[in-house]
């Protein structure tokens, strides 16, 4: 085998999934694309062998020939190359999938807007002391502040998250959130200094623990310091760093916690 055919075939996943994606773009199906390619083409290819192609996320993909991938590329105005670019294709597929996470996210906020609103129906009862009701009622009551405490520790998590990915791929001038004034409330100084103890008695580093949390070292650094603006401004976000940094350096997150919010009050 040369070397051009080897390079074609670590190509081939990029094609495939370029393929996928001019088709979509231009609103066409595989047997539109298998009928485009038998007219004007010359090359007969059954639309499930177009599905195969796209397919590359299993055992056995379905191996693209180099007529095929000519034909393929011609069909859509673009070169083999420009077929198996790894930039433009890769970002462009994973744009389309955070446009589809967000809009999961977005529905998913709807029905936790509208469960919060029956929540709020049934605070009077939400607020009847524990040896005042039922053990049903009770039951269920824990079960919901157990989930709306997980909710807020996920969200928390992974704004964490994306916040410190986000920071990686901006220019270090372009700051994603403002940075906080010069004057820090003294609770927050505290804060700040119980972190970066308890991250000095751990014996862990700044990049260390930026490593293991993914938040990037001048956040961690601001939030020592008890500049917490830079974890998202919104309180859910700072707990959600809060609790990242607590248990990467081996405490408990909930006297942090309770000492922010306090501070916060």
């Amino acid at each position: 085998m040369g070397s051009h055919q080897q390079s074609w075939m670590f190509a081939e996943d990029r094609f495939g999934r370029r393929l996928r994606l001019e088709r979509e773009q231009r609103g066409m199906t595989q047997s539109d694309v298998a009928r485009v390619l038998d007219v004007e083409h010359d090359l007969k290819l059954h639309p499930t062998a177009i599905a195969k192609m796209e397919q590359r996320d299993v055992m056995r993909p379905r191996a693209i020939r180099l007529n095929e991938a000519r034909a393929i590329a011609d069909m859509f105005g673009l070169t083999i190359d420009e077929m198996t670019s790894a930039a433009e294709s890769e970002i462009e597929e994973l744009a389309r999938d955070f446009i589809q996470l967000g809009a999961q996210a977005a529905t998913l906020r709807a029905q936790t807007n509208a469960l919060m609103d029956k929540l709020r129906e049934l605070h009077p009862v939400m607020a009847i002391p524990p040896d005042q009701v039922t053990p049903s009622i009770q039951t269920s009551r824990n079960a919901i502040i157990r989930a709306l405490a997980a909710i807020q520790t996920e969200e928390g998590e992974r704004y964490a998250r994306a916040q410190a990915l986000l920071d990686e791929v901006m220019q270090e001038g372009d700051p994603v959130v403002e940075t906080a004034d010069a004057s820090l409330p003294a609770a927050h100084v505290s804060l700040g200094e119980a972190l970066a103890r308890a991250r000095s008695n751990a014996g862990i580093s700044v990049l260390d623990l930026s490593k293991k949390t993914k938040i990037r070292p001048p956040i961690i650094e601001a939030m020592e310091r008890g500049d917490f603006s830079r974890c998202g401004g919104r309180s859910v976000y700072v707990n959600g760093h809060i609790r990242t940094y607590a248990r990467a350096v081996g405490v408990d997150p909930d006297p942090l916690l309770d000492q922010w919010r306090s501070a916060s009050s």
